[in-house]
């Protein structure tokens, strides 16, 4: 897990930032490093 969500916040940090600033509100960081996390997760199929 601690590899993946490394991972999730290299790549997140890239990838999500752009999302994040046009998709709709701008949201706390504890979501926003959630949703990083998530959203690498789901990328990597593991929901």
């Amino acid at each position: 897990m601690p590899k993946i969500k490394k991972q999730a916040k290299k790549i997140g940090a890239r990838s999500t930032s752009k999302k994040h600033t046009t998709d709709k509100r701008p949201k706390p960081k504890k979501d926003s490093e959630r949703d990083k996390v998530m959203e690498q997760l789901r990328a990597l199929g593991y929901l």
